[in-house]
C-alpha cells in the first residue's frame, strides 16, 4: 500500500485502499492471486487510443462479478458510460461504488464478466497500461505527493511543459506553484489531484468521492470544475459521490447501487421522482 506521501494512481502507484465496507477484509489475498482466473488471456488486450464519437460508450461493462480476494463485492453488474457525458454512481456505504471504479482501473479481483473501453477488452489489463492508454483515476485520499511542490507534483506526472498547460485549467492554483502540497487546503489539494489527472489528456476520468470532507463551498467548486472539464474536453467522466443531490444535479446519467447490485440506471431526475427508490436507498 502506498505510504502517506504517495499520490494514489496519478502515476500508476498502488490505489487499493477502499471505502467499501465489504472490501476491507483479506486484502492480502489479492497479492496471493487467490481468485478465479477465468479468461486469463484478457491481459493481452490492446487499448484503442483513437478518438471516440460523442455519445458513444467509452466504458461498457457486462455481468461483472468482482471484489477483493474471496470477498465478492459486485454481482453481475452491467454498466456503461458515454463519451462527453458525466455519469454518477450513488448508493449507501458498502454498496460497491468505489469497487466499480477500481474494477475499471484494474485494482480488484475480477471473477467473471467483461470491461470494454472504446470497443477493446480491458478486463484484467494491468493498471499501468490502463493509465498509459487514457483512463485516469483519482482516489479519495492520498492522491498527491505531500512533500513535493505543486509544480513538482505536476512535473512528475507529465513533465514541465505539460504542467504549464494543465495550469490553464486551474488558474486558482498558479499562486501556489512553489508551495509543498501539504500546505494546501483540502480543496486546493483536490484541484491539484485533478490537474495531475488531466495532464495526460485522458478520455476517461474516474473520480472517487472528490468532495469528501470538504466544506460546502469547496465541494461546489470541485463539482463545478469536474463538470467544466467534461464540457470543455468532451471526455467521459464517472463520478462516485456521497452528496447525492449534488451528483444528481450535475450528472447526465446515474447508477444506483445497493449491496453490489444495480437497482436503477438512467435519468437522474427520474430517480429523484421515484419516491420509493429515493427513500429506501438514498434517504431522500
Amino acid at each position: 500500500m502506498a505510504n502517506e506521501h504517495d499520490p494514489a494512481c496519478n502515476d500508476g502507484t498502488d490505489c487499493r485502499d477502499t471505502d467499501d465496507s465489504h472490501a476491507q477484509a483479506d486484502m492480502h489475498d489479492h497479492d496471493n492471486g487467490d481468485h478465479d482466473n477465468n479468461n486469463n488471456n484478457d491481459n493481452d488486450a490492446v487499448l484503442d487510443t483513437t478518438s471516440s464519437r460523442p455519445g458513444s460508450p467509452a466504458v461498457y461493462i457486462k455481468n461483472l462479478v468482482c471484489g477483493y480476494g474471496k470477498n465478492r463485492v459486485l454481482h453481475n453488474v452491467d454498466f456503461s458510460a458515454n463519451t462527453d457525458e458525466l455519469t454518477a454512481i450513488v448508493g449507501s456505504n458498502g454498496s460497491g461504488k468505489s469497487t466499480l471504479l477500481k474494477a475499471i482501473f484494474g485494482l480488484c479481483d475480477i471473477t467473471s464478466g467483461s470491461i470494454m473501453a472504446r470497443g477493446k477488452n480491458i478486463t484484467r489489463v494491468p493498471t499501468h497500461d490502463i493509465l498509459k492508454h487514457g483512463i485516469s483515476y483519482m482516489a479519495q485520499r492520498k492522491n498527491v505527493f505531500q512533500e513535493l511542490t505543486l509544480l513538482e507534483n505536476l512535473s512528475v506526472v507529465g513533465g514541465r511543459a505539460n504542467a504549464d498547460q494543465a495550469m490553464d485549467h486551474f488558474p486558482e492554483l498558479k499562486p501556489f506553484l512553489g508551495r509543498p502540497a501539504r500546505t494546501l487546503s483540502g480543496g486546493q489539494r483536490q484541484l491539484l489531484a485533478m490537474a495531475m489527472m488531466l495532464i495526460n489528456k485522458p478520455y476517461v476520468m474516474l473520480f472517487d468521492e472528490p468532495t469528501a470532507a470538504l466544506s460546502p463551498k469547496n465541494a461546489d467548486l470541485i463539482i463545478a470544475k469536474i463538470r467544466k472539464i467534461n464540457e470543455e474536453n468532451n471526455n467521459c467522466i464517472v463520478l462516485v459521490e456521497q452528496n447525492v443531490m449534488q451528483a444528481l444535479n450535475y450528472c447526465d446519467r446515474v447508477y444506483l447501487l445497493a449491496s453490489g447490485n444495480v437497482v436503477y440506471s438512467g435519468d437522474p431526475q427520474v430517480l429523484l421522482e421515484d419516491k420509493d427508490l429515493a427513500s429506501k436507498y438514498l434517504g431522500l
